[in-house]
């Protein structure tokens, strides 16, 4: 793409974000061919998009909201306007990073809790999203694969309805979703983030565990299989018996906190976010996905997340009635997983690979559009079909 139709584009863009998008998306389905320029102009215009979304998040601390940003975030974020640096840290049970956050957040934004709050989950839908594309730039795939990747987040309904509750779950698996995508494509491990991660929320530390599993780097075999089994077997045994492993810990805060929300996870109340029958749709959905991968041999490259994939879905179904809250938050995980997955989908047979992408990205779309306005009940965002008319500066307005 030349410098004059970047400019073209970037105007559209400017003048209606998502007639601009609508344009260049279509323009490269048709061309479908990788050319630097556009593939990350296409990147930037999506994720943009998604983000500009975000950023209209209707918020009122005094109209109730069915969200922990009103009924958890917002008084341990007030709650270091009276308190000391010190005190506000002793007397913090939940993850120290985070409340390090808040702190620095509260001065830096004088105390306005919606612009720190938004802000980081603008962050996370740009940092995922960036991650998607770096991890696509070292495939071979086509741009309709990288619009399908980035459609699984930025047009995702109920991706906004998690970010705009579990926030800083989400948040710490998009560190999660970077730190992998670096060790994948650049074999790098970005230590500070990796275990900053499950100081923001401690399920991360799941996921950083699961960085150090060496068979899951590896094309699946019986060997690897049986000590990912062996690993699956230990995790049972100490959810069975955590009230022991709390017993040592019960002096550090953070995790205390952390092993009394597992020691209590078969909480019956959490089946009530997600029924047996979706769960075990999706896994076992994903579970024929990730094994016919295996199967075709894919690329190196793909072995992690394909494995991660499976393995995850293997555990949700060993734990859902063991432990639903461990399940509910595992099962929200795999929003982090499918875009580096489920779109590279028999990449061997071209046809069916097009026609596969290209059903992905229309049912997302019309999908998004039909239900964004339900959002966790709606009143979240303004009506869909306002935001299609913003321009870009509507969006700050």
């Amino acid at each position: 793409m030349d410098r004059k139709s970047l400019i073209i584009f970037i105007s559209i863009f400017l003048i209606n974000p998502f007639w601009g998008l609508m344009l260049l998306m279509l323009m490269k389905m048709i061309t479908n061919q990788r050319e630097y320029n556009s593939d990350l102009l296409l990147f930037l215009f999506i994720t943009i998009y998604g983000c500009l979304l975000q950023s209209a998040r209707i918020f009122d601390p005094d109209v109730y909201q069915p969200s922990d940003w009103n009924e958890g975030y917002l008084n341990q974020f007030l709650d270091v306007g009276n308190s000391s640096f010190y005190n506000y840290f002793i007397n913090s049970v939940k993850e120290p990073l985070w409340s390090l956050i808040n702190y620095l957040g509260y001065y830096l934004t004088g105390g306005n809790f919606f612009p720190f709050i938004n802000s980081i989950a603008i962050f996370t839908i740009f940092l995922t999203c960036y991650s998607i594309y770096k991890f696509w730039e070292h495939t071979e795939t086509d741009p309709l694969t990288l619009i399908a990747s980035l459609v699984l987040i930025a047009f995702f309904t109920e991706y906004y309805g998690m970010l705009n509750n579990l926030i800083r779950q989400f948040f710490a698996f998009s560190i999660i979703s970077y730190v992998y995508t670096v060790k994948l494509t650049e074999n790098k491990t970005k230590w500070a983030l990796l275990f900053s991660a499950g100081l923001i929320h401690t399920l991360a530390f799941v996921f950083v565990i699961f960085f150090f599993i060496n068979p899951l780097y590896k094309k699946l075999t019986i060997n690897n299989l049986l000590k990912i089994l062996i690993v699956s077997a230990i995790g049972f045994i100490v959810i069975n018996n955590i009230s022991v492993f709390k017993s040592f810990f019960s002096n550090i805060n953070f995790l205390n906190y952390a092993l009394t929300r597992i020691e209590t996870a078969s909480d019956t109340a959490d089946n009530i976010f997600f029924g047996a029958g979706a769960i075990y749709f999706t896994a076992g959905y994903s579970i024929i996905i990730a094994l016919i991968m295996i199967l075709n041999n894919q690329e190196d490259l793909f072995n992690y997340y394909v494995n991660l994939l499976l393995f995850l879905m293997v555990i949700i179904i060993g734990i859902f009635y063991l432990s639903p809250m461990i399940t509910r938050r595992l099962y929200i995980a795999r929003m982090y997983i499918f875009p580096f997955v489920l779109p590279y989908f028999l990449m061997e047979k071209e046809k069916i690979h097009k026609f596969y992408t290209l059903g992905i990205i229309a049912f997302f779309f019309v999908r998004f559009f039909l239900t964004f306005d339900m959002i966790r009940g709606g009143g979240f965002f303004p009506p869909v079909n306002n935001l299609l008319t913003f321009s870009f500066f509507d969006f700050f307005i």
